[in-house]
């Protein structure tokens, strides 16, 4: 239990809410380009780590990185 639970305080709680909200939040991760289309600006990425991702029903999945070893 988190202490910081005990008291009431609704700011505290958003607090909290909202910092476990950002643990889970990518902002960046590094990749590898495949391709660029300079007409239209877009850009196909393979990301370089291996993670696992939670789906909606709170499934984790494990992906890979592809390419390594290459």
């Amino acid at each position: 239990m988190d202490r910081r639970e005990r008291y009431n305080d609704d700011e505290e709680t958003l607090r909290i809410a909202l910092h476990a909200f950002q643990t889970r939040l990518w902002t960046s991760l590094p990749g590898i380009v495949d391709s660029f289309d300079p007409e239209k600006m877009t850009v196909n990425v393979q990301p370089t780590i291996d993670g696992q991702e939670r789906d909606n029903q709170g499934n984790v999945k494990a992906f890979r990185n592809h390419r390594r070893g290459e």
